[in-house]
This record gives C-alpha cells, structure tokens and sequence, in this order.
C-alpha cells in the first residue's frame, strides 16, 4: 500500500512506513505532481513543464533520470509508478492520495470526509509555477469544502470553528471574514465579531492599502449599533402593552436565577437593572413581575419622583398596595430611636408578606432615591427577619454624579453581598424585526428601524408607529420630546459642542466638533465630559473620536438647527478638518463646502468631490465613488458650471457600471452624451457611448441604442486609440447582425487602429473585439491566441478589467477544446481576479461554473443550487446573460437525465420568435419534443430546421449536435448522412453552447449514433468507444454513461437494435 500526502509538503509512506521522497528536487517535483494529477500525464507535457531550459531530448532524459530516481525511493512500491513511451502516471488499487481523496469526496458532495483527507494547504515546499496554482486551486476548494461543512454544522461553534479555518487559508478575503463575523455573532460573542472586524479592516489597510468593502462595513456598522436609546417610563404592572415582549432573554435568566435563590435560601437580595432613560428597564422588571405573579408570588410596584411628594415614596406606595401603609406612619415619640422603629415597622410588615408567599418589590426610577428610602432600603436587605424577598429596582445609570445619594448607596450595598447589577443593552435586528410585524404586519423595514434607533425599545416602536402614520425619514415628536427633555438638562456650551457633533456626522473627531463649536479647550472639555456623562455621545473605537449614541439623537439636534447656523457650521467644520489634513479628510470637507451653499464653495467642493471618488474608485470602493461623484455634479450645478461636468459624468457612469447599477450608469452615460453633442466635443461623445455600451460583454441580442451611439461617436472621431475601442465595441454589439461579415471585418480593422496608435489598452480591447468575431468552431486555436495577446497588453496597459475579460474568453475557449484541467485552472484565476477587483459583471460567473462542474458529475441539487445564485447575482450586477447562461446550465442537466417534462419549453419558443440568433434554439426544441414523445411535431421542427441555413457562428456546432441527438430519438436517418458530414472534423471535441456552460459531451456519441441509424455498425462501435474515452477525459461522467448504453443497444454483427 502507497500513501502520499501533499499536505504541508511530501510526505510518503509504504505499508506504513515512512519513506523518505526522491533526493533530487525536480524527481520530488514529478512524484508531487503525479501524485496530484491522476491518470496517465504525457511525458512530453512532463519534460516541458519540469526541464523547459532545455532541448526536448534532453528533458524527456532527465525525465527518465527523474523516473528512476523516484522508483528506487519507492522501493517495494515503485510498481505504483506506471510508465509506459509516452505517458508516466502514479495508480494503483492500493494508493492512497490526500488530494484525490479530497477531491472525490467534495464531488460527492461530503465536505466532512473531504476535510478529514485533506484539510491543510499543499506543496509548500514547491515554488514552481505549476505547484504554485496547484496550491492556489486547492486553497480556493478548501475554502469551498469548509463553507459547506460550516453551513451544515449543527454545532454553532464547529461552524464557527470551520469559518476560521476559511480565512487563515486567505486572510484578506472578504467574504469568509463577513461569513466569521456573522457566526460568531449568531453566536452571541458580539465582541469577538467585531474584532474579526478590526483585524480584517487592519490587514486590508496595512498590505492592500484599502478599506472594507461597503457589504463588510455595513455588517460591522450594524454590530456597533447594538447599544440601546432611551425610553420614557413604562405605565403600571396592570396596563396592557401595545406591543409585544421581544427578546430580553439573558437578562429575564438572570433575574430567574436571583429570584430562585432567595426562594431556596429564604433571604433578600437586590437586582439594580441599569441603563439609559426609556432603555426597557420597566417593561423586564414588569414583564418578570407578571410572570412571577402568575406563579403565585407577592408583587409590590413603587417609584421614585424626581421631586418626591411624600417621604420614603416607592416604600409608601408599595405598602398602600398591600393595603398596610401604616407601618409608615412615624410613631408618637420624636426620640432618637423613632426612626429605627419606623424602619422595623416597615420591615416587620414586608416580613410578614413574605411568610405568606415569595415578595417581589419592584422599585422603579431608582436613581431619584432620596437619602431616607435608600437608608431605609439598606435596612431591609440587612435584616435578620426571614422570609425569600427580592428587591428589583430600575435606574438610569446616566443620571448618577459624584454626590448623587445612590452612588455612595451603591458601595455600601456592594459591600454587603447582597447587591446584583444587570445592564441593559438595545435590542438585536431579530427582535426589532419582530416588533415589526406586530405592528406593521412586515418585518421588511427592521433593518433600517434597527440601524437608525440602534435597537432601542421606544425609539424603535414610536418610528414604527410614526412608519404607519407618516411614512420613513420622519423623527417622531415622543422622541423629539424624549430628546429635547435630555438636551434642556444641558448647559449651553454642551449644546452648540452637540450641534457640532451633528453637523460633522456620526461619529467625529473631538478637535474637529471643539473648532466647529468655537469653544475653548476647557470649556469643551467640560461640555464633552458634560455629554459623555447623559450618554448623547460615546467613545469611538478609533482615538479621540467620539460618535452619537443613537442616530435619533443626532437628527434631532440637526433638526433644531435653522438653515443660516447650518451653513455657519458646514463651513467651521470644513475649516477645522483642513487643519487636520486635507487629504485625510478629502470627502469631508467637500461635503461640509457643499452644504455651506456659496458658489465659491461649491466650486471647491466639486474639484474636492471629484478627488475625492477618483480615489475611491482606486480604491474599489465602487458605490462610494459613485455617491461622491453625484455630490460633485450637484456642487457644480450649485457653481453654474454645468458645462464642467463631462468627466465627473463618466467617472460616476463608471463607478455605477462597477456597482453593478447598470440602469443608473446608462442614465450618467447619456447626459454626458448630450452635454458633448451641445459642445461638439468628439471625444466625450466616444467615451460616452463606451460606457452606455457596459463594463462586461453580454453577446445576447442586437441592442440598437448601443449600436446606434457607437455609430454616431465613429462619426465624430479621428484620433486612432479611441476610434480603435468604438470599432472593437461595435463589432462586439454585430455579432448577431444579419452580415455577419461587419463583425469581423470591424475588429480586424480595431486591431490594426490599436496597432497604429501603440495604445496596449486599445489593443487589448481590440483583441477582445477580434475574440468575438472569430467566435466558430474551426477558429479556435485563433481565439486562444488573441485571449493570450490580450491578456499580455492588458497587463502592460494596467488594465485589470481588460486582463479579466480576456480570462473570461479563455474559460469559453478552454471549455470548447475540452481541455477541462486547463479549463478548471482558468475558472480559478477568473474568479480570483473578479473577487480581487470586486466587479459583481464578473463575479457571478464563479457559482455559474461551479454549477457546470456539478452539471458534468451528475450532481444535480448542486446544479439547481449554484445556477440560481449565479442568476441571483447576475441579474443584481445588471448583465443580460445571467437567466440565459443560469437556464442553460439547468437545461443541460435536465437533457442528462432526459427529463423533458421539466424543460421551460415556452422560454425555449421565446427564444425562437424573438432572438437573434433564434434558429441556434430549434435544435433543442427538436430534441425536446422527440422527448416529450412527440414525434410528428417533432419530425417537422426537424425538417424546418435543416432546410433553414445555419449560420457559422458560436452556436453551430451544439445546433448541430442537437439536430443529430433529434434523429437518434427518433430513429429518423433523413438527415443523418448531413449531420455527420457536418460533425465529424469536430470528432473527439465536446458539443458546448454558450460561454463554458452547456457541454452534450463528446461529438463521438452523436457520430456514433448517426453512423447507426446509417446502418454502419462498426463505425458506430468505434464513435462510440472513442465518445466513453473522450468523455471520461471530459469528466462527463452522464454522458458517458449515455454513450455506453447506446453501445450496448448495437449489436457487433447483424441489424441494427434500436
């Protein structure tokens, strides 16, 4: 038995026993990457790939050298080592590979199995191109095997525990971290999330010199807002809420636990649940009053008045309650010891209730407490008297100074043991949520509810309310009013340091919001100490920065604001961030210039503006860019220089392009095309028409707008580089025109423009161009070399996008040849490269091919899984493709398992009425009525089919195979001597549509039964051997499975079988 491992390197083992790998490096190179690559490797693509410096004699030498060294360290295993002339494999009954095994359960769909084979990257002592991607690819499928081992755990902290193993495999990915972050949250460790959060925020900044994503950065925003807002103080234990008891479930165990210990130990102890004004304190303490009544216990309510009305307040209220509010009545005597029996009187008397049954006291507004309750307080937890009582009282944390009576109170019961403290936070999104749909039938706002009131109980259920009546973006008055009574409690210097705040945002740094102020060092010290201390602001994570702690808050006090000392503070604001760095604070400022509202301002605002998203889109903060560059076309409208803003129009066109908001981009792409036809300015016609055109290549049908704007910017043009891109654009967009002929003669013309002009960006344009307009079967090997060339001037030009594109083309192209480990390489790199640049037009793509692969290995849940991702986040990014390409990979599996009665046979007919390219449908619609059993139908679609002409183009060869697959259904021979005249220089080619997504397997098979229904048996045995082989090479396994069938209905002599 043979073992080897690539796992953290080469390892070997025979019958257990540890060997150790070939001396040499390039012989510990061919037994890795024989052990990596099953089935038999041609020796010349070995000497090539291991021995390239040299002539191809003396490689395949060294090959046989290499050969030979690797079985002599084999040993009594070297018979593993299977060679013959022309190929050398690693196979045997008795290997085992991690690799391999990994693979294999992945395809059979076991994540757990594959992981136990295989859970760490591989080849790391290999630093050779070919070990490099090996390991790149293996990476990118443990990450795949451990999302899905982490999406099926059970256990929340073995997900959690798999997620963490995704991103040590790729720590600047963003999308395993944004899947950590969200489990350990699911998990409750709020905390542990959020620095997941940092540290990818940190790596991102310190290797990639970027920040998070807009998609990771509003998950980390809505983990930050998880601290709640104040509420005003619930009615009595009798009202009836209007609203549901949501959540609050550590809090209510706590008080459970605290309350059966009392009850156990028949003592007294006291619960203080802390939080802001209004945070739910009162609706816990009576919800847990409610439920401990129910079960039979005693339930006393009191509250403390800010003015008390009458002495020991909560306590006088509580015992009239009971009915026994003379316990408090003062004694005849005024001598020292009256009030220690006032004091035992009361005890005396809660005592007593507390013999018949548990007594919960429920204090409300504890922080109110005058010296005299919180001493007569303090008496009854300290007395010797028996009985199970718990007092549970409520305060506002915010309301406590340094000589506040409870703050000394607080120590002393500290002191004593008998004090537990719970502090309120707000509510989580699944609570809000909740909220919701008691009120409003819908949960679909809770997101915004939760991130604008940051969780808090009565901030989220007045702006709900406020949803029903008046509609979203509304402060509602209660919270005004709730606000306005916090702010009347400060002093003046507080408030204009809060105004401050408000205008520099959320969160803001505390120099900035004292120069906004106007006020001196000490005096907005004292302000923030002031604000810090009623919880209307909180620190930061970041140093010296300070943010509201509801947004509430802040758009209150913006509210206040009249429009003149708005536009006086936007302008102190953008002073005061100047001080501190300007380009540290680029879009700040430009933001506080525009809301200023001068033409100067505006002017300068815009020209900051426009930096401000060129950097973003650097950045590849895409959506960011685009809500910069809005801002700068507003700001120039301000100045009157609209005629200013051609290249603010197709920057911002871009960024949308890249946000994958199409529609809007579209939109920007024709103002600016107005604008340069109002100034005759040829070149921002052309870019204009460029990117109404789109950042991705979606050859579906003929858009006559896009058409029409290339023709028109042609027009307008002299200058080589740019009419080179119009023309490769153009020829892209006829693909499908009636001449064909225009397409190919356009690119071939863009080639030789972007020659001329020496521009590699227009070149690689070009090559794309050219790249489509070649796109037939017998043009391969020349589309394979214009994706190279292109892929070589994109990178010289820096061109990323460019570079992207031509590796989609190569995916087409590979897949198309039946080169599937080439094939599987490129989806790799594509799907890193879209992931890298973060284009949504690219990224779909990836769960597409996914779905391919689980297409060809029969892995059909996987299919209808991947496709409707691929489609989900096609259609989101805006290409035309996406439902195409997602139905075809779903039409493929369905023809697999012939399952007819499942294909969308009216999208099939749309197809046909109204594509293009329509006639490339009729040969599956054919097919799927001889499935169906319609075989007169069937028979006609067939004839029309063929006496229509079949045009040269991408969909041929699959029209012809599927016309060739009719036939055989339907054991009609009329067309068959046509069909396999038309496939057979195409023999050992799999029959492929689209852009990597459909595959009818090897056109063996379809050759194979053509030759049948002519009658030449021997011809379709050796068709349909040659289809098992290439199929299996293919990876299609179903179709070989086909194939073999089919071989099996031919008799090897005599008539035919059907």
């Amino acid at each position: 038995m043979l073992e080897i491992r690539l796992a953290g390197g080469l390892h070997v083992r025979a019958d257990g026993a540890e060997l150790a790998p070939p001396a040499s490096k390039r012989a510990r190179a061919v037994l890795a990457y024989l052990a990596l690559n099953p089935g038999p490797q041609p020796r010349a693509r070995l000497a090539a790939r291991f021995w390239p410096e040299v002539l191809d004699e003396s490689a395949r030498a060294s090959l046989r050298v290499a050969l030979t060294e690797l079985r002599q360290a084999l040993g009594p295993a070297a018979g593993y080592v299977v060679a013959t002339r022309d190929t050398a494999a690693l196979e045997g009954e008795d290997l085992t590979v991690d690799t391999r095994a990994f693979q294999q359960a992945l395809e059979a769909g076991d994540p757990m199995r594959a992981l136990e084979a295989c859970s760490e990257p591989i080849l790391d002592t290999f630093d050779e191109d070919w070990a490099i991607e090996a390991r790149e690819e293996h990476a990118h499928r443990l990450g795949e095997a451990l999302e899905r081992a982490a999406a099926a755990a059970a256990d929340p902290a073995e997900a959690v525990s798999l997620t963490r193993a995704q991103v040590a495999l790729d720590p600047l990915a963003e999308a395993p971290n944004r899947r950590l972050i969200k489990r350990l949250a699911a998990m409750g460790d709020r905390a542990a999330a959020l620095a997941a959060g940092r540290q990818l925020a940190e790596r991102l900044r310190t290797q990639l010199g970027i920040a998070p994503s807009h998609e990771t950065r509003a998950l980390l925003d809505d983990l930050r807002r998880a601290e709640p807002t104040p509420i005003p103080p619930p009615p009595r234990l009798a009202r009836a809420y209007e609203t549901v008891f949501v959540g609050r479930r550590a809090e209510l165990a706590r008080l459970h636990a605290s309350w059966g210990g009392v009850q156990m130990h028949r003592d007294r102890r006291i619960v203080l649940v802390a939080g802001e004004p209004g945070i739910g304190k009162t609706r816990l303490a009576h919800h847990f009053a409610s439920a401990a009544l129910t079960a039979g216990a005693t339930v006393l309510l009191g509250r403390c008045s800010e003015e008390p009305l009458a002495p020991f307040e909560p306590f006088a209220e509580a015992l009239a309650q009971a009915g026994i509010a003379d316990a408090l009545r003062p004694g005849d005597t005024d001598d020292s010891g009256a009030r220690h029996r006032l004091f035992d009187a009361v005890d005396s008397a809660l005592a007593d209730l507390a013999a018949r049954a548990p007594l919960l006291l429920v204090i409300d507004d504890f922080h109110w407490a005058d010296r005299g309750t919180l001493l007569l307080a303090s008496f009854v937890l300290r007395s010797s008297r028996t009985g199970p009582m718990l007092v549970l009282a409520t305060y506002r944390d915010t309301e406590l100074g340094r000589h506040t009576p409870l703050t000394a109170a607080l120590a002393e019961l500290k002191r004593g043991g008998a004090l537990d403290r719970i502090d309120m936070h707000g509510l989580p999104l699944d609570d809000v949520a909740t909220l919701a749909r008691s009120m409003l039938g819908s949960d679909e706002i809770a997101t915004r509810v939760h991130a604008r009131t940051d969780g808090n109980a009565f901030f989220v259920e007045e702006v709900l309310r406020e949803q029903a009546e008046s509609g979203p973006h509304v402060v509602p008055e209660s919270v005004r009013h709730a606000v306005g009574v916090r702010l009347s409690r400060m002093g003046d210097a507080a408030n204009e340091l809060l105004a401050a705040a408000a205008i520099l945002g959320s969160e803001h740094d505390a120099r900035a919001a004292q120069a906004t102020a106007g006020l001196e060092p000490e005096a907005a010290e004292a302000a923030l100490d002031e604000v810090l201390r009623a919880r209307l602001l909180r620190p930061a994570a970041a140093p010296q920065r300070f943010e509201f702690t509801h947004a509430l808050v802040r758009e209150t006090v913006m509210d206040e604001c009249n429009v003149l000392r708005r536009a006086r503070l936007h302008r102190r604001a953008a002073d005061a961030l100047s001080a501190l760095g300007e380009e540290r604070h680029l879009e700040e400022i430009a933001v506080h210039l525009f809301e200023a509202a001068s033409t100067a301002d505006a002017r300068r605002a815009a020209e900051m503006l426009m930096r401000a998203g060129h950097r973003a889109l650097d950045r590849l903060a895409y959506e960011d860019a685009a809500e910069r560059l809005d801002r700068a076309l507003e700001a120039l409208e301000l100045a009157g220089a609209e005629d200013e803003s051609g290249p603010v129009l197709l920057a911002r066109g871009d960024a949308l392009l890249r946000a994958a908001e199409p529609d809007a981009a579209r939109a920007a792409f024709t103002a600016a095309r107005a604008l340069a036809l109002r100034r005759g300015d040829g070149r921002l016609l052309a870019e204009a028409a460029l990117g109404f055109a789109g950042l991705g290549i979606a050859i579906v049908d003929l858009d006559a707008e896009t058409i029409a704007r290339l023709e028109e910017a042609l027009e307008h043009v002299e200058e080589l580089a740019t009419r080179s891109r119009l023309q490769a654009r153009l020829a892209v967009e006829l693909y499908y025109a009636p001449d064909r002929t225009r397409s190919e003669a356009l690119s071939a013309d863009a080639v030789d423009a972007a020659r001329g002009s020496g521009d590699r960006a227009a070149l690689a344009s070009a090559l794309g161009a050219r790249h489509v307009a070649l796109w037939r079967p017998d043009r391969l090997e020349e589309r394979l070399t214009a994706a190279g060339e292109m892929i070589a001037a994109a990178r010289e030009a820096g061109d990323r996008h460019a570079e992207l594109q031509a590796h989609n083309w190569r995916v087409a192209d590979l897949f198309e040849l039946g080169d599937m480990p080439a094939w599987r390489e490129e989806t790799a790199r594509h799907a890193r490269l879209a992931e890298e640049l973060r284009l949504p037009i690219f990224e779909w793509y990836t769960p597409l091919w996914a779905a391919v692969q689980a297409m060809l290995a029969g892995r059909y849940d996987d299919v209808e899984r991947l496709s409707a991702e691929a489609e989900e986040a096609g259609l989101r990014a805006g290409d035309r493709n996406a439902e195409l390409f997602a139905g075809m990979a779903r039409f493929c599996a369905q023809l697999e398992r012939e399952a007819f009665d499942e294909v969308d046979i009216e999208f099939v007919e749309d197809r046909i009425a109204n594509s293009p390219a329509g006639i490339a449908y009729r040969g599956s619609y054919a097919w799927i009525l001889a499935g169906l059993g319609q075989t007169e139908r069937a028979q006609a679609e067939l004839r029309a089919t063929m006496a229509l002409p079949h045009a040269f183009d991408a969909n041929w060869l699959s029209l012809q195979a599927e016309c060739a697959e009719t036939s055989i259904l339907l054991e009609d021979g009329t067309h068959a001597a046509t069909l396999y005249g038309r496939l057979a220089p195409y023999a050992g080619r799999p029959a492929t549509a689209g852009r990597g997504i459909s595959s009818y397997g090897a056109i063996d098979r379809a050759l194979g039964g053509l030759a049948a229904l002519l009658g030449h048996q021997a011809d379709a045995v050796r068709h349909l051997e040659d289809a098992i082989r290439v199929n299996d090479a293919l990876g299609c396994t179903v179709w070989r499975t086909h194939a073999e069938r089919h071989l099996a209905r031919i008799p090897r002599a005599g008539p035919l079988v059907g």
